[in-house]
């Protein structure tokens, strides 16, 4: 399903906030890795925020040609600290650049602040009460599930997720995904 991931990272985090493990979308990045070197290299960079990089409006160099960036980072062994090791273009928060890292860092943010592999905090959260078992997720070579792309769902399963967003993150009587983070 390439891309779609992203919208589950995204309600994934909206169930971390609402489960206090994150304490909002302005929380840093900075915040949440300071041992990275990056942030002490490059100041400005202790303002990227997790909504910064929900919304890819991180400031970080990204480039989509050809996928010239993905292919970048694929050949690296920590792909979020390949990202936030990019340099910034433009101000956190003021311009839109789609980014595959963008996505992949908050994964990487989700695993750290639930203590868990993103697949497994989303079998629990998300595709367990859906119904979804068996899903296949990868990794990136340290370990930490892709947050940009390559989960495996079939069609009724991601039309169990579409219907979730539909009834506002309710499913079978529950409230899965926060209504006002669905909104």
């Amino acid at each position: 399903v390439y891309s779609v991931i992203k919208s589950i990272v995204s309600a994934l985090t909206g169930i971390a906030l609402q489960e206090g493990k994150l304490k909002g979308l302005s929380q840093t990045v900075a915040d949440i890795f300071p041992e990275w070197q990056a942030f002490s290299d490059d100041p400005e960079k202790k303002k990227i925020t997790l909504l910064h990089l929900l919304t890819m409006t991180s400031g970080l160099r990204w480039d989509n040609t050809g996928e010239i960036s993905t292919n970048q980072m694929m050949s690296t062994d920590i792909w979020a600290q390949y990202y936030i090791n990019q340099p910034l273009t433009a101000v956190p928060g003021t311009s839109y650049v789609y980014s595959n890292g963008s996505a992949h860092l908050v994964s990487a943010i989700l695993e750290k602040v639930t203590g868990m592999p993103t697949w497994q905090y989303a079998d629990e959260k998300l595709f367990g009460p859906l119904g979804i078992s068996g899903v296949d997720w990868p990794t990136d070579p340290s370990g930490t599930t892709i947050g940009a792309w390559g989960v495996h769902l079939t069609t009724r399963e991601m039309a169990k997720i579409g219907l979730l967003y539909l009834n506002q993150g309710v499913w079978d009587g529950k409230q899965i995904v926060p209504k006002a983070w669905v909104r």
